[in-house]
This record gives structure tokens, C-alpha cells and sequence, in this order.
């Protein structure tokens, strides 16, 4: 039943399930264990976690290599590395997921450069990363804005054959991107047998980040003639290139292709939009999609009083700023 709703990702009912159990004096296998664990880490419940890991201990599960692998899971997705490695020291048989979950641990804390150091030490065993421990480290890669060592990931992938994976390639489209080589990230694209909405849109913001607005245009038209639906992230790249280039008509054909209210309920998707506009002069539509936004941040506040002061009406966006400072304090 715990798999079930844990495979299911119910995972606060997984976890009301496994206290019914005990409640009713059961003890949980190292069948049930792993699942149980997989649940307090996605709710990042670290207290619970710790519990289960002395019962663990008490029922003697603790050299289970799929027990000790989820506990090495916990811990890294909650951020306490020091325990990580503790669990990690006692595993009987080393696994690419325990590896895998130190590396994602320290990115999830800001510390690339271990990650990237614990995904070389993983190269050193007779194990073999995954498409999803390669995608990790190559985020810690782009973090870093180290192409120097994303470019000996892409040499390993290419040794290693798994280039065509849609993930890997588009990691790689990213890092290179990112790190303002879009040379590079263009021939990797080009290359991709295959490629999803993902990797068009890291295509696209690409261009758009390193300041190749026609470029990013011209993409996204090729990906209309390809049939390719785009995401509303896709879009906020085309919106922030038809900024640069102070073309509204395109702007607005291109968000059409996007549910208003997903742009919306979007911060970032809305703000792109309000620049759009403002930028172009338009701020009564601007103003309309600011007022129309669900959730606001502080970067869509001062996309619309920096709008405002852009376009000429001060006044009316020094109260504004007084309403965002009121916004601020809530």
C-alpha cells in the first residue's frame, strides 16, 4: 500500500499509512522501509526520517543496501551532508543512486565544485553514471559557469555513447548556453536526433541571454515549421528577444500561443510580458497585465514601476512603489 501511494507520489498519505501500521503494531521490512524514506525526503521530513533510521537500526536493516541507499537519499535532499556521508561510508555495496544523491546533496546546497569532485571520484569506481547523475553534474557545471569542466563531461558522454539521450544533450545545449558559448550549444543542437520543447526553449533563451535576439527569433519560427507546441518558458525567451528588438506584433503572436492565465499565474511569464509592453510603449496593456496577475512578486512590481517611469508617468509610479513597499511588509 505505502509503494503504491508513494509510486503515486501521495506521499503525505504514504507516510499517515506507515503511522497507522505502527499504531497497529506492525514493523515495517526493508521492503517498506525504502518507500517510507523516498516519503520523508520529497517532504523533506526530516524528523520522522531520523526516527525511522533508528528503527532501521533496531531492526537490524541497516546494512540493506536499498535501506541504506534511501536513508543516503534522505539525508542529501534535506541538506545534512555530514550525515550523508556517514550513511553513505557503511553502504556494502557502493550504487550509482547513493552517488547520485550525495552529488544532487551538494548542489542542493550550493556546493558545485564538491558536486562536480564527488562525480570524479564516481568515475574513479567500477561504476557507471547514469543519464540522470550526468544531467545533475552538468547543472552544477552551468551553477558554476565552468565550461572548462562541462566540456570534459561532454567528451566523457561522447566516449561513454550516450550523446543522443534527449536529457544528456540538453544539459549540454544549456551548460554551453549558460556559459555564453552558443557555438558549442548550437552544434550539440543540430546534432540531437531528437529533440523535445525543452531543448528548443534552452535554444532560444540561449540566444535571447547572450544577446542574439534575431537568432532566437529565427528559432522559434523554425520551430513552428517543425510543429513543435511551445511551453510558456519557451516563450518568455521570444518575449524577452521581441524586447530587444521592439517588436510588439511578433511578441504579441507569440504569447498567443500560451494560455492568458498560465501567463497569469506565471511571475516570470507575466513580468516578460509586462517589459514587452512597457518597453514598447504599451503600458495600458502593460497595466492590464499587471492587474490581471495572480501571484506578484517583487520583480513583477518593479517591471511595471520601472514601466511606468520609462513611459513617463513618475508620479503614478511613485505610489505604486509606496503600494509595493505595503506589499513588502504583508
Amino acid at each position: 500500500m505505502i509503494r503504491g501511494l508513494v509510486s503515486n507520489d501521495c506521499f503525505d498519505d504514504a507516510v499517515e499509512f506507515y503511522s497507522l501500521m505502527r499504531s497497529e503494531g506492525f514493523l515495517p521490512n526493508n521492503f517498506t522501509f525504502p518507500f517510507v524514506l523516498k516519503a520523508c525526503a520529497r517532504l523533506l521530513d526530516l524528523q520522522l526520517g531520523v526516527k525511522i533510521h533508528t528503527l532501521v537500526v533496531k531492526a537490524g536493516f541497516d546494512y540493506d543496501v536499498f535501506v541504506k541507499t534511501s536513508l543516503v537519499c534522505l539525508y542529501a535532499k534535506c541538506g545534512f551532508l555530514e550525515d550523508v556521508h556517514k550513511v553513505f561510508g557503511d553502504i556494502p555495496e557502493e550504487n550509482v543512486v547513493s552517488w547520485t544523491a550525495i552529488i544532487s546533496g551538494y548542489i542542493g546546497v550550493g556546493k558545485s565544485r564538491e558536486a562536480i569532485d564527488m562525480f570524479r571520484r564516481l568515475l574513479e569506481t567500477n561504476l557507471v553514471p547514469d543519464s540522470f547523475t550526468v544531467v545533475r553534474v552538468l547543472s552544477a557545471c552551468t551553477q558554476l559557469g565552468d565550461m572548462n569542466c562541462g566540456e570534459w563531461i561532454h567528451k566523457w558522454i561522447m566516449e561513454m555513447g550516450i550523446v543522443r539521450n534527449v536529457f544528456v544533450a540538453t544539459s549540454l545545449v544549456d551548460m554551453y548556453a549558460k556559459c555564453g558559448n552558443m557555438e558549442k550549444a548550437h552544434g550539440v543542437f543540430d546534432g540531437m536526433p531528437q529533440k523535445d520543447i525543452v531543448t528548443w526553449g534552452a535554444m532560444i533563451q540561449g540566444y535571447a541571454l547572450n544577446g542574439l535576439p534575431r537568432e532566437a527569433k529565427d528559432l522559434f519560427l523554425h520551430m513552428q515549421r517543425e510543429n513543435v507546441k511551445p511551453d510558456c518558458y519557451t516563450v518568455v525567451g521570444v518575449l524577452s528577444t521581441c524586447t530587444r528588438l521592439g517588436t510588439l506584433e511578433l511578441g504579441e503572436w507569440a504569447s498567443g500561443w500560451v494560455d492568458r492565465n498560465e501567463f497569469l499565474c506565471n511571475p516570470v511569464a507575466g513580468t516578460a510580458l509586462i517589459d514587452l509592453y512597457a518597453k514598447c510603449g504599451s503600458m495600458a496593456r502593460a497595466w492590464e497585465v499587471f492587474k490581471g496577475m495572480k501571484e506578484k512578486d517583487r520583480v513583477v512590481w518593479n517591471a511595471i514601476i520601472y514601466g511606468l517611469v520609462m513611459n513617463g508617468y513618475v508620479k503614478i509610479s511613485f505610489g505604486l512603489f509606496g503600494q509595493r513597499e505595503n506589499w513588502d511588509q504583508t
